[in-house]
């Protein structure tokens, strides 16, 4: 309880537009550069990576084995029939028991990224 009063009065500006149970939970998705290298080692399970960048943010380095899916697309992309997205982004289309990592510059497009899919049912959304 501490902890989460603790977040409540430090962190009072970012609480002003969400719940603070939403907020604790987005705060405990959040996994580390270490926690994303064990995905890739395999040390963790199956995953998918996906970056929501914008294409020309690319030129600063995608993560191995990162997908790229913009965040602007992703409610469309969502709409898409597999096939159509598979052509689209050159990966097999998410799907809700899937283990998603995102990730952006800063983490605000990823969190935005993961509420979109929570909103759709997905239930391991992690944030880089």
């Amino acid at each position: 309880l501490f902890v989460v009063m603790s977040l409540f009065y430090c962190s009072r500006r970012v609480l002003n537009n969400y719940s603070l149970i939403h907020q604790v939970k987005r705060f405990f998705n959040v996994i580390s550069k270490t926690d994303v290298q064990q995905f890739i080692d395999s040390e963790r399970g199956d995953y998918i990576l996906i970056d929501v960048r914008k294409p020309e943010e690319y030129s600063h380095g995608v993560i191995p084995t990162a997908k790229t899916l913009p965040l602007g697309e992703l409610p469309e992309a969502l709409a898409m029939k597999e096939k159509d997205w598979e052509a689209k982004y050159n990966f097999k289309k998410i799907q809700p028991n899937d283990t998603i990592i995102l990730y952006c510059r800063s983490g605000k497009r990823s969190d935005t990224a993961s509420q979109i899919l929570e909103a759709r049912g997905f239930k391991h959304i992690l944030n880089y």
